[in-house]
């Protein structure tokens, strides 16, 4: 199982204005029934990623789940998906 990166003590700082301007600076938003292009790093199997400097050290966020925490300002709930398309 994944350790969780995005949370309730990391929230505040992904969804402070220095880091959400890093991240959607590196999206290119399409229409709205198409995708939106991520234009910077992909992990090993092929999902967009931003890396953030936390207190204990850097750590990879998932570009959708960034997304989808910005856009909501909560954590992902426990058991929920967040799916990339």
């Amino acid at each position: 199982m994944r350790t969780k990166i995005i949370t309730a003590e990391r929230l505040p700082q992904l969804l402070s204005r220095l880091y959400q301007e890093t991240f959607w600076s590196r999206i290119e938003k399409r229409g709205p029934d198409e995708c939106w292009l991520w234009k910077k790093c992909v992990n090993w199997d092929g999902y967009g990623v931003i890396t953030f400097q936390f207190h204990d050290g850097k750590h990879q966020v998932r570009a959708h789940q960034m997304a989808w925490v910005s856009e909501h300002k909560i954590l992902i709930p426990d058991g929920k998906i967040i799916l990339h398309s």
